[in-house]
Order: structure tokens, then C-alpha cells, then sequence
């Protein structure tokens, strides 16, 4: 018995050095940093259990974009760096909880302290830990009761759903992966809970950089090997030495201007959970190059909304009143689908009228119009066969149009080979939720795509950990989810589909079907009254489901502040009749929608106000709805509208695009909702009519929502003189490329490009014995070909290329593989 005793002592003496480096406060910088103080027994070369477990593609796809995905991105900072906002560095021991780390301790904590303003009190630095989150929380819940490591969309998961508990009620121990949070603890970390989370491209430079620069840490994984552990000071630019496994971190920041030992320029900022004596005091620097070639899993959490703080949307409610608008999310072309054109979709912009489509030449930068569009397609046919263009999109607003230079870049090309051709991806879906009282369906639309004769939906399965494929062929751009999974969220993705196969599957749309543990969707169309009433501002929305209450927020632009909560509302509808909004100054309102379960996102901000010189309250009548523009072939305009009651007469008027004020184009009675007069302008304008409804007595509407008429001007094809193949030899040669599914060692792969005229080779082959080859023909000066069973892309700015994940090609097996020289 006592020898029993004096074991178990020494075994505690053994464990005492760790426990001091995770509970007293860091003395040992001095000390060089070992490797084997973080390494669990299976964390070990050749063992591959360090702590981060990649998640399959099909798992990883189905988590959303975030928004910043999917614009281009000017004026960004050169440098940012959240380091004095981040938590102290630790150190997680021997344990493999570092996504508990990076999710929890770093990342949640960093979100609470800058929504409250706190500041932090680390148990390891002398705190109470009432003010940072419990690692131990999230990873003894996630680990199965083993400590091999664990998934991002787990831990994510759990914070989203349950929460975050501070350090304090539980307590981060490395000896110990198995103690539950008790029922007390789980209230505790219900009041932290995160709103979302959205997955970020590894190969997206400008949107992790525009998440950081935002204030939005960016929680991330990657494999590490003996030249990572060995990191002191200088950029990460390389692998070296044995790999070991998955490691998750935090990015904290960038420097365009930071360079590496190999001469890249250009790196981002991480934070690490391996204590103050690994890296420069705890952080580190890896490549931008370096970043894609790691081909990192990337996400951003966003804070939840509640009901008891204000809303952080300066910048929402600013475009809402200067009359801002952004670009399209997503822009899409064809590649080689037709022989005699390019077709560009893109995904519809809200309060957009109208788009206008913008082309760069082969081998420019500079873009120039080419024409308009009423709708969110355009066929190019002034085009050079098997010549490369780039298109860039702009949604035209009222008031203004959105910055061209923020649209995302699309690349096409018309071939003259147009055989086994499947058509381009889907470029955006929109999904709504409709019912109630626990009976809900999902209506999903879409953009067309180019080339597509039909199109396949699919539904992640979360208990099945798959996607469930509707395999009927759907002819038109729109579904219903009848059976949507409740209390959860439901995410869809589509693709397109025509004689020659399915094109690649869209980005992911989610929405969250409420229940006992789900919060409503955020409120949609969000409508204020402007200068209707004389002493009240009225704003209705569309119903959410699953929602039990409404709380209001106000924005006040003499204080530049939100205020509120500052009513609720149990229905869609509220009246502001304070005494401030009576002086006839504007004010921004957002609504957030309440369950048992929490609150939603905010949605989408409007502005509206009172007004004083109303003669007689209530006499306004409203304006006309659903105002539609056509324009047919013998020049003839035709406006139509929705009838208003109490109209005894209707102006219609013009304006010609960027003029400042609508002129009078005629009136019609109370029953004529139609107006007609011949094309005011010539080709290449654009147009916008507005309706106005006239009571008998009293004054005339405020405008309705303007509807564009445009007639393009012809435009002739620019002869372009490239040799065939022209800017192929940029991306001939030899490539090395990695992917790591976390079953066994990374898979090695070594690609080599060949280039005859316009005939593309590649020879693609890894280090267990596979090999492919896939030819085709390059379109002169393009970034980006789709080639049989692959697409690939170029980015001329790192040197890197992009294998872009595909099922037809079976040696990537559904991977998407980076490559570098």
C-alpha cells in the first residue's frame, strides 16, 4: 500500500512542472522552447493526433461563406494587428485541445471583450477567469472521452448552441479531457453564446485580411512540422523536417510589407496556445504564399445579437441613408460553354434596378461598359474566340451605383470546341423560410447559370454527416424543402447541369428552422414610413417564423448612436410615436426577433421620419407598389403599377441616369395603371420612372420605387493579336503540392504543365503511385480554364496554383490542391 502511495506521489510530482505552466503565471521565457512540452503521446511523427482533425470536403462545403468571400476588395489597411485586444498567450500542455483554444479561450473571448469592454483576468496570469473562456468546456464535451484531437464544427457547434463558460465555473486542467460541465455550468455558458459561424477559402488572401481588418480573429488549422515548432521570430515561408500531425491557432492580424527568409512578401499574424517561449513571446508569422500552400481550414464566429446591447452597424446604417449599394455577391462566366459568346450570371443585388456589365481586354487591367441588364444574366457576343475576358458587374440604385472595384472578377471565354462542356456554377442562391406553429417549408431560388438546361438541389444531413441529393432534374431556378429539419439549420446548395454533366456545386445557403434550441432568422424587409404621418414613424417586416417577439432598436444620427431595445412588438409592426422623432429628423430603425431560445441577427437597417408640414395627420396617401418598366422592340415604354387606395389620380415621372431630379412624364386616373410614350433617350441610356399616387383632398405620395428602362448602344469586337496559348508559359513548369486528410500522412503531389499553342497538358501524379493526365485548350491570357474533370486557377501575384476540387478526377479525390514552385 505505501509503495502504491509513493507512486501515485511521484506520478503528481511528474505532472507538477505542466500544471505550474498552465495555472501559475509565466516565468520561463528565458528557457528555449521544447517541442516534446506540448506533445501528447499520440501527438508523434508518423501518429498524426496532434489536436486538429480536418474535416471531410463534403463537411467543410457545406458551411457557409462569410460575405467577405465573395467581394473584391479596395483600401484595405496594409497592416493590422489585434494583438492588444487578444487574450494573454498560454500554454495547453500536453493535452490536444487546441481548437478548444483557438474557438474558445482566443477567440470567443477576444468577441466578449470588445462587445462589453472588459478586460481579461487569465487564471494563468493571477485572475479570477470570470472575464475569458473555459477550453475545458468545449473540449471534454467534443473529444469523446478521448484525447486525440477534436473538429472545428464541433467545437463551433457547441458555442453557437450552448455557449461558452467562463474559466472560472470550470476550470482548464491538461491531465484532465473527461470531467462534464455540470447543469449549473451549462446556465452559465448559455448567456455567451455566439451567433454564427462562416468558413473563409484558404486561397482567399483579401477576405481573411478584410475579416481581420474588420476586428474579427480568424480561427484556423493546418499541419505542423519540426520547422513550425522550431519558429522563433521569423516568417513561417516552408515545411521542414517531420510532420505531426493538426494543430489549430488564431489569426490576429497582417503586413503586406513582412517578408520571409525565402523572399515572400507579405504575412499574416497568429497567436498560439504553446506558452510564451514558442515563436516571438507566443505569436508567430506565416506567408501569405506560405498560407495557401498549407491549405489551411479557415472560419470566422460572429458575436450573437441579443436584446440588452445596441447593434454595431455604423456602416449599415450610413449606405442606408447616402442611399449606398453594394456589388453582386458573386459573379460567374462561361468557360468555353458557346462558340459564338460569354454568358455572365451573377447573384441579384437588394435595391438594385438595374446592372451594368463591365469587360477587361485580354492582358488589361482597365475595365470598360458594355452594356446594361434588367436581369442578373447577359450574353457578351462583341468577343474574340479563345480569347480570355474578365467581367466585373455593377448594381445600379436609385440614387447611386455600387463601386465597380468592389465586384468580385469573373473570367470566360468563348471556344470553338464546345463538345464536354458542363455549364459554370450556380452564382448564388437565396432561400426563405415560410409557416409557423411548428409546420415550416423552405422555398430555395436561384441564378441562372450559363449553359444549364436543368439543375440538382441538395440538403446537408448533419446526423448523417452527408449531403442528401434530390436527383431529379429541375428545369426551372426555383424549389421547396417541404420537410425541412426543425430546430436546425438547413443548409442547400444547387448545381447545373446539361448533356455534357453537372458543373460544380454553388456556395451554401443556410437558414435555421426554429425549435426549442433555435433561434428565429432575422427579420426581412424591414420598411420605415417616410414623412407619411405628422407625428409618428410606422415600420412593418415580414413575419419571422418561429419568432415570439420583436425587439425594436433606433439610430440616432445627432448622437451617431443605437438605442434600445427600445420597445418590443408581439406582431410585424411597431409605432414610434416618441416625442423626439416629431421634429421631422430622420432615424434608422433594425428589428431583432426573440424566441425561448435567443435573438436573431439584425436585420437589414431603413430609415424613414415624421413629418410637421402635414396639414391634416393621416391625409398622405402611400405610395405605389410594384412598379414595372418594359420596353418593346419598336422603342415604345410601357409603366405599370399596383393600385392605391384613396388615389384619385397618378403622376408618372422620368429622369435620366444621374440626373438629380425626376421631371413630369404624364398622369393617369384612378383606374389607369399604365402609362406609354416612346424611349425619351438614345442608345446607351438609361432610364427611371417613378409613379406617385394624388389623393382628392390633400397632397401627392412620396415617390414609389423607381423601375429602369435602358437601350444599349452596339459596341464593336477589339481584335486582339495573341499567338495562341499566350500566357501559358507563366504557369508551365514544375509544381509541388499537399493535402492532408488527417487519416494518415499528408499525400504529396508533384504537378507539371506543358503547353503546345493553345494545347494545355497536365501530368499530375503523388507519392503513393497514382497518376492522371488531363489536356485542353488554354484560352489566350486567362487566370482561370475549366478542363475535363478540373478547373484550375492561377494567381499571378503569389506564383500559386489552384487545383480547384472536382469528381471527375479521381487521383484528387474530391480535393480541392494547392500548388507552388
Amino acid at each position: 500500500m505505501k509503495q502504491i502511495k509513493r507512486e501515485r506521489f511521484r506520478n503528481r510530482l511528474w505532472h507538477l512542472p505542466l500544471l505550474l505552466l498552465i495555472v501559475a503565471s509565466p516565468a520561463f521565457t528565458e528557457q528555449p522552447f521544447d517541442p516534446k512540452s506540448v506533445q501528447s503521446r499520440e501527438c508523434q511523427a508518423g501518429q498524426f493526433q496532434c489536436g486538429f482533425a480536418p474535416p471531410s470536403a463534403e463537411l467543410d462545403e457545406s458551411v457557409p461563406l462569410a460575405d467577405s468571400a465573395m467581394i473584391s476588395h479596395r483600401g484595405l489597411p496594409s497592416r493590422v494587428d489585434l494583438s492588444a485586444d487578444m487574450p494573454p498567450v498560454v500554454n495547453q500542455g500536453q493535452q490536444n485541445s487546441c481548437v478548444a483554444f483557438s474557438v474558445g479561450y482566443y477567440t470567443r473571448s477576444y468577441l466578449e471583450k470588445k462587445a462589453r469592454g472588459w478586460s481579461y483576468d487569465s487564471p494563468p496570469y493571477g485572475g479570477a477567469g470570470e472575464r475569458v473562456f473555459s477550453p475545458a468546456f468545449i473540449y471534454n464535451q467534443i473529444n469523446g472521452g478521448q484525447d486525440s484531437g477534436s473538429y472545428f464544427h464541433h467545437a463551433l457547434d457547441l458555442v453557437t448552441q450552448k455557449g461558452a463558460a467562463p474559466w472560472k465555473v470550470m476550470p482548464y486542467n491538461a491531465n484532465d479531457y473527461r470531467t462534464q460541465p455540470s447543469q449549473a455550468i451549462k446556465n452559465a455558458a448559455m448567456q455567451y453564446k455566439a451567433a454564427s459561424y462562416k468558413r473563409l477559402p484558404f486561397d482567399n488572401v483579401e477576405a481573411v485580411k478584410a475579416e481581420l481588418a474588420g476586428g474579427r480573429p480568424i480561427i484556423f488549422g493546418i499541419t505542423i512540422d519540426d520547422a513550425f515548432y522550431k519558429l522563433g521570430t521569423q516568417v513561417y515561408d516552408q515545411t521542414g523536417g517531420r510532420t505531426y500531425g493538426g494543430h489549430a491557432m488564431t489569426l490576429v492580424g497582417y503586413d503586406d510589407s513582412k517578408t520571409s527568409p525565402k523572399g515572400d512578401r507579405g504575412a499574416f499574424k497568429l497567436i498560439n496556445s504553446w506558452g510564451t517561449q514558442w515563436g516571438d513571446k507566443g505569436y508567430g508569422w506565416i506567408s501569405y504564399k506560405q498560407w495557401i500552400a498549407m491549405r489551411p481550414y479557415a472560419y470566422v464566429l460572429y458575436p450573437a445579437a441579443g436584446t440588452t446591447t445596441t447593434p454595431d452597424a455604423q456602416e449599415e446604417v450610413t449606405e442606408v441613408v447616402q442611399g449606398d449599394i453594394q456589388p453582386p455577391a458573386k459573379v460567374e462566366a462561361s468557360q468555353g460553354t458557346y462558340s459564338d459568346r460569354i454568358e455572365i450570371s451573377w447573384t441579384p443585388v437588394t435595391g438594385a434596378l438595374a446592372y451594368g456589365v463591365t469587360r477587361a481586354e485580354p492582358g488589361q487591367d482597365s475595365f470598360r461598359f458594355v452594356g446594361y441588364a434588367s436581369k442578373t444574366m447577359h450574353a457578351d457576343t462583341k468577343i474574340q474566340v479563345g480569347t480570355n475576358y474578365r467581367y466585373r458587374i455593377i448594381a445600379i440604385g436609385e440614387e447611386k451605383t455600387s463601386d465597380a472595384g468592389s465586384s468580385p472578377v469573373a473570367s470566360g471565354y468563348a471556344s470553338a470546341s464546345t463538345t464536354e462542356q458542363s455549364p459554370a456554377t450556380v452564382p448564388g442562391i437565396e432561400i426563405e423560410l415560410q409557416g409557423g406553429n411548428g409546420s415550416y417549408r423552405v422555398n430555395v431560388s436561384w441564378t441562372a447559370a450559363p449553359g444549364a438546361s436543368h439543375y440538382q438541389i441538395r440538403r446537408w444531413n448533419a446526423g448523417g454527416n452527408r449531403w442528401q441529393v434530390w436527383n431529379q432534374k429541375i428545369t426551372t431556378t426555383q424549389f421547396t424543402d417541404a420537410g425541412p429539419v426543425k430546430n436546425a439549420e438547413n443548409r442547400y446548395s444547387v448545381r447545373a447541369g446539361n448533356a455534357s454533366g453537372f458543373g460544380p456545386w454553388s456556395d451554401v445557403a443556410a437558414v435555421s428552422v426554429p425549435g426549442e434550441a433555435t433561434p428565429p432568422n432575422a427579420p426581412t424587409g424591414l420598411v420605415v414610413s417616410n414623412g407619411i404621418y405628422k407625428d409618428r414613424i410606422a415600420l412593418r417586416w415580414n413575419a419571422a417564423p418561429g419568432a415570439e417577439k420583436y425587439a425594436i432598436f433606433r439610430y440616432s444620427y445627432a448622437t451617431k448612436k443605437w438605442e434600445g431595445p427600445i420597445d418590443e412588438s408581439a406582431s410585424a409592426s411597431y409605432v414610434d410615436n416618441s416625442a423626439r422623432v416629431k421634429d421631422g429628423s430622420f432615424y434608422a430603425y433594425t428589428v431583432a426577433a426573440v424566441n425561448g431560445s435567443g435573438a436573431s441577427s439584425y436585420a437589414d437597417p431603413a430609415v424613414g421620419r415624421a413629418n410637421p408640414n402635414v396639414q391634416r395627420d393621416g391625409e398622405k396617401v402611400e405610395a405605389p407598389t410594384d412598379i414595372v418598366a418594359t420596353l418593346a422592340p419598336s422603342g415604345q415604354v410601357t409603366i405599370t403599377w399596383k393600385g392605391v387606395k384613396g388615389a384619385d389620380e397618378y403622376y408618372v415621372l422620368r429622369k435620366k441616369k444621374d440626373a438629380a431630379d425626376y421631371t413630369f412624364a404624364g398622369n393617369t386616373d384612378a383606374k389607369t395603371l399604365r402609362f406609354t410614350e416612346k424611349f425619351p433617350g438614345k442608345p446607351g441610356e438609361l432610364y427611371l420612372y417613378t409613379v406617385r399616387s394624388k389623393p382628392m383632398m390633400g397632397s401627392e405620395s412620396p415617390d414609389g420605387r423607381p423601375a429602369a428602362v435602358f437601350v444599349n448602344a452596339e459596341i464593336e469586337v477589339v481584335s486582339h493579336r495573341f499567338m495562341p496559348g499566350q500566357g501559358l508559359e507563366r504557369m508551365t513548369g514544375e509544381w509541388n503540392g499537399r493535402y492532408w486528410d488527417g487519416k494518415s500522412a499528408p499525400r504529396i503531389f508533384k504537378l507539371k504543365i506543358e503547353g503546345d499553342g493553345n494545347q494545355i497538358t497536365l501530368h499530375i501524379s503523388d507519392d503513393r503511385g497514382a497518376k492522371a493526365t488531363v489536356k485542353g485548350v488554354y484560352p489566350s491570357m486567362a487566370d482561370s480554364v475549366q478542363l475535363k474533370g478540373v478547373t484550375l486557377d492561377y494567381r499571378e501575384n503569389l506564383d500559386v496554383l489552384i487545383l480547384r476540387r472536382s469528381d471527375g478526377l479521381p487521383i484528387l479525390a474530391g480535393q480541392t490542391v494547392s500548388f507552388t514552385r
